[in-house]
């Protein structure tokens, strides 16, 4: 038995709606960000598009960026690193320390330089906003109310029972102390 596969010619550009914003340059963010939005639509253009659209693509995704105030020279910088290092694998820095703290421009950009002599990561966090500040319209739910847990009851047996529940936590605990309950009543009834 055959069988025929054909690729259908692809392009990413967007419908007919799309908004053309992204993160502008002159926001508050740090450059790593940006260069990793960059990066992420030039590897996603390289990874879907039929090579006849790439470079169009490519160009189109260059006019998105400019409209961002992004300048030239950032832009092919990011795009000559990009096309440059294609189908490379660089080499794993997960053993490294880390060092997590809110981005604060300029000084951000110098601890990354230091990070990068010394051997350490440095990842920024975001900064507590208004919004977070006085909204708190998250509701806490009790873990006793909470359903599909894993939980451990330890016997007088010194044995532990680990289970899983669907139900609520206190559902299922009140299910344990019937089994009790109803198992000691069996034996206390079979002893009469």
């Amino acid at each position: 038995m055959f069988t025929v596969i054909r690729r259908h010619p692809w392009n990413v550009s967007p419908a007919d709606t799309e908004v053309l914003l992204y993160l502008d340059f002159s926001s508050h963010h740090p450059r790593s960000v940006m260069r990793g939005i960059l990066s992420g639509m030039i590897d996603r253009a390289i990874n879907l598009c039929n090579p006849e659209y790439l470079r169009p693509e490519l160009n189109y995704i260059r006019k998105i960026f400019y409209i961002n105030n992004y300048s030239r020279s950032f832009i092919d910088r990011v795009f000559q690193y990009k096309l440059r290092t294609r189908g490379s694998v660089k080499p794993s820095t997960l053993h490294n320390p880390c060092l997590v703290i809110p981005y604060v421009a300029g000084f951000g950009e110098k601890i990354v330089r230091l990070g990068r002599q010394l051997g350490f990561r440095v990842f920024f966090k975001s900064s507590p906003n208004l919004r977070s500040i006085l909204r708190k319209d998250t509701t806490k739910i009790p873990t006793n109310k909470k359903t599909g847990l894993v939980y451990a009851v330890e016997c007088a047996c010194s044995g532990i029972y680990i289970g899983e529940t669907g139900n609520t936590l206190e559902h299922r605990f009140k299910e344990h102390i019937n089994k009790l309950t109803s198992s000691k009543n069996a034996k206390n009834h079979s002893e009469q």
